[in-house]
């Protein structure tokens, strides 16, 4: 079943001409996708957020289309829209083996995440080790170790 929906990517970053070009990379991604199609986009160039300097922040409002549900799941996880809504169709029924199939799609990223989190967090251990560098359990520094 095809599903057609509108959604908007937003890149927050600096300086502006890398949020400008992460855009770039996001969009061809986007573009070169075998499971989406994109039906519209308009593209705004980076602005500066008030009050957030040097911070800019630039966004995509998309629709698109993929041929089943599971692949927006898919379309989320690998592009992270900060919005998403449905609008063709409007009711879905949806078989037991389509939702099984969407929440492993989900348990599995969710696992990669959580590792990758993991692996990240022992890294920045062992560096802290290295330098000599202790936390407090809530999370201030404390000087080098001499």
């Amino acid at each position: 079943m095809s599903v057609k929906a509108r959604s908007i990517i937003e890149i927050v970053g600096g300086p502006k001409e890398h949020v400008d070009k992460a855009m770039g990379i996001v969009m061809g991604k986007l573009r070169e996708s075998k499971t989406v199609t994109i039906l519209s986009e308009q593209v705004f160039e980076a602005q500066p957020l008030q009050g957030k300097k040097p911070l800019f922040s630039t966004f995509c409002e998309l629709d698109l289309e993929v041929k089943q549900v599971s692949d927006l799941f898919g379309f989320c996880f690998d592009f992270m829209p900060s919005s998403i809504e449905i609008y063709d169709p409007v009711e879905m029924p949806l078989k037991a083996d389509v939702i099984n199939e969407m929440f492993n799609e989900l348990v599995s990223k969710l696992h990669q995440y959580d590792m990758t989190l993991k692996n990240i967090y022992a890294q920045s251990v062992l560096l802290k080790r290295q330098l000599g560098v202790e936390e407090k359990p809530d999370g201030e520094k404390t000087e080098e170790k001499k």
